[in-house]
């Protein structure tokens, strides 16, 4: 199988585009059902737009070459504001129909997920020569570099990993 190029756009596959017109027949029946209630349209467009444009913004930095460092940065941005976007008004709309200590335990979990987030989308990524590093197991990515990096490293080997 041949790789594909960095940035090639990838095809929708099956399932995320049947995910997609199902989250937004029920976003159109949710705004139908409650057409005259603005606050709740609102409440219901709100995060269904927050999330397309998750995903909008997901996809750009997938595509994005490490050499756009300034576009990549505000694409991370981007995603961690609305992820963080997202998470609070799922929170404040659960934690409305729990017990207090529920509700605080919804918000302190909601308060860690934005806070670590926000470390690894924004403050993590300029260590370690701009990115978070994963170091995949042989057995999961034999071919992976950062596999190779790793394993260089720890049996002492001087030479760099293929493509470096």
């Amino acid at each position: 199988m041949v790789p594909r190029p960095r940035d090639a756009p990838t095809p929708p596959l099956p399932l995320t585009a049947l995910a997609l017109v199902f989250h937004a027949l029920n976003t159109g029946a949710a705004v139908y059902r409650g057409r005259r209630d603005a606050r709740a349209v609102a409440s219901t467009l709100a995060p269904s737009l927050a999330l397309a444009l998750l995903l909008l913004c997901v996809r750009l930095l997938e595509g994005t070459p490490p050499a756009g460092a300034s576009r990549r940065r505000r694409l991370r941005a981007a995603v961690w504001l609305l992820s963080a976007a997202l998470t609070v008004a799922f929170a404040r709309r659960f934690a409305a129909a729990v017990p207090p200590s529920g509700a605080a335990l919804v918000w302190a979990m909601s308060a860690a997920t934005v806070s670590v987030g926000f470390y690894a989308l924004v403050v993590a990524v300029g260590h370690r020569g701009g990115g978070v590093i994963v170091v995949a197991a042989e057995d999961e990515a034999p071919g992976c570099l950062a596999t190779q990096r790793h394993n260089n490293t720890r049996q002492g080997n001087t030479m760099p990993a293929m493509g470096d």
